[in-house]
C-alpha cells in the first residue's frame, strides 16, 4: 500500500497527573519526549512535530530540530491539542493525522505505519492515536 506523507504529532504537556515533567525525564540516556520523537521520525511518514502545552516543553524540545508549536488552553488530551493545532492552521492541509503519545517510549515505527494503514483503509477516520499499554 502506498502511504502519503502525513503529520505525526506528539502532543506534549508538562502537567501529567501522576508525574509532572515526565516527558523531560531521562529514559535510556535521553529525555522521554526525544525518544518518542526519534521513533516517530524513524517511521518515515512525513513531518514530525511537537505540540507543546508549556514553555518548559517548548524550550527543551526546540533545539532538537523538530518543529515545535505552542498549543495551550483548556485542552484535556492530545486529541484536543491536535484539533486546536489544526484549527489554527499549524499543521497545514492534511486529511489524516497520527497522534503519537509523548510518553510512548516503546512505540515502534511499524506500529505507527499500521495506524496509518488502518486510517487509510477506514476512509471516514482522520485521526489515529498510537499508544503503548
Amino acid at each position: 500500500m502506498s502511504r502519503p506523507p502525513v503529520p505525526l504529532c506528539v502532543p506534549a504537556r508538562w502537567g501529567a497527573n501522576r508525574l509532572p515533567g515526565k516527558l523531560l525525564r531521562e529514559w535510556q540516556g535521553r529525555p522521554v519526549l526525544r525518544a518518542v520523537l526519534e521513533q516517530a521520525e524513524a517511521a518515515g511518514l512525513g513531518p514530525v512535530c511537537v505540540l507543546a502545552g508549556d514553555e518548559r516543553i517548548e524550550a527543551a524540545a526546540r533545539p532538537w530540530g523538530w518543529p515545535v508549536h505552542r498549543v495551550e488552553g483548556d485542552l484535556r488530551n492530545g486529541s484536543e491539542r491536535i484539533a486546536e493545532a489544526l484549527r489554527r492552521g499549524l499543521l497545514g492541509a492534511c486529511d489524516v493525522v497520527i497522534n503519537v503519545q509523548g510518553d510512548a517510549v516503546g512505540v515502534q515505527p511499524a506500529l505507527i505505519l499500521a495506524a496509518l494503514d488502518a486510517l487509510l483503509e477506514d476512509g471516514e477516520a482522520g485521526l489515529g492515536t498510537v499508544a503503548i499499554a
